[in-house]
């Protein structure tokens, strides 16, 4: 769950979205470590972009999608 503009979205719902404006969802996938854990980390790449900690699925939502209130 990721938490834009004060409500809860599903990882489907921004992906959705995401891809809605051009982005490509990718997943990377590790090696199991000694006890069995799969690290998994899904980002959001514009064309001709490579995964990196900066492009991840909530980082680029956050981006795209936070807006915040205007100031009075």
């Amino acid at each position: 769950m990721i938490k834009l503009n004060g409500y809860w979205y599903s990882y489907e719902e921004v992906e959705d979205a995401l891809r809605k404006k051009g982005y490509t969802i990718c997943v990377e996938e590790w090696e199991p470590d000694k006890r069995g854990y799969v690290k998994m980390e899904t980002h959001a790449l514009k064309e001709g972009e490579s995964p990196s900690p900066l492009n991840r699925l909530s980082d680029v939502a956050i981006k795209e999608f936070h807006k915040k209130p205007p100031l009075v």
